[in-house]
C-alpha cells in the first residue's frame, strides 16, 4: 500500500472458521482512491486471520477496476489461508469466504456470451432444487396450520362441561 494512512471502510464481511468457530475474521475493502492520474487503489484489510492484519490493495486506472481488483486481491489471500471459512451463519464452509472468482472483462464477447451460459447451465440445477425445496417447506407449514386450525375447530365444537349444570331428575 503506498499511503499509510488507512482509507475510509466502505465494505466488509466478518467470516468464522470452521476449525475455530468462536474466531472473528474481518474482511473490508477501503475507499478507492486517486494516487495519479492514471493511477486507482483500494485497500484490503484482514484483521483475525493469522498474528497481525493483512493489508493489501488493488489498483486499476480507474475506481472501479481499483475496488474489482481489491476483491480478487482479498479472495486469493483468503484462498491460500488453510482456514475454511462461513459468513453470515452459513453452515457452508469455503476457502474463499463466499467470494466469487471474477472474469476478466478483456477476453472478448464470444468469450463473455459462453461464460455466461456455461454459468447459467450450471445455476440452473440448483435454483430448480432450491424452488423445490422451499415449495416443500411451505407445503409442510400450510399442512400443518391447517391441522392445527383442525384440531382448534374439533376442541371447540365438543360438548360443554357439565360441571356447574343442575340436573333435571
Amino acid at each position: 500500500m503506498s499511503n499509510s494512512k488507512r482509507a475510509q471502510v466502505v465494505a466488509s464481511r466478518e467470516l468464522t472458521d470452521e476449525k475455530h468457530p468462536k474466531r472473528r475474521i474481518v474482511v473490508s475493502l477501503g475507499m478507492p482512491r486517486q494516487v495519479s492520474p492514471l493511477g486507482w487503489e483500494c485497500d484490503v484489510y484482514i484483521d483475525g486471520l493469522g498474528v497481525k492484519p493483512i493489508v493489501d490493495y488493488g489498483s486499476g486506472v480507474d475506481s472501479m477496476q481499483a475496488l474489482l481488483q481489491a476483491v480478487e486481491a482479498l479472495r486469493l489471500s483468503l484462498k491460500r489461508s488453510p482456514h475454511r471459512l462461513a459468513w453470515l451463519g452459513n453452515s457452508t464452509f469455503y476457502p474463499n469466504g463466499g467470494l466469487p472468482q471474477q472474469v476478466g472483462g478483456d477476453l472478448g464477447e464470444e468469450f463473455d456470451e459462453r461464460i455466461e451460459q456455461l454459468i447459467e447451465r450450471e445455476e440452473q440445477p440448483f435454483f430448480e432444487a432450491l424452488l423445490r425445496y422451499l415449495r416443500d417447506r411451505r407445503l409442510e407449514y400450510l399442512r400443518s396450520r391447517r391441522l392445527a386450525e383442525q384440531k382448534k375447530s374439533t376442541n371447540s365444537d365438543e360438548m360443554p362441561s357439565s360441571k356447574g349444570r343442575r340436573r333435571s331428575d
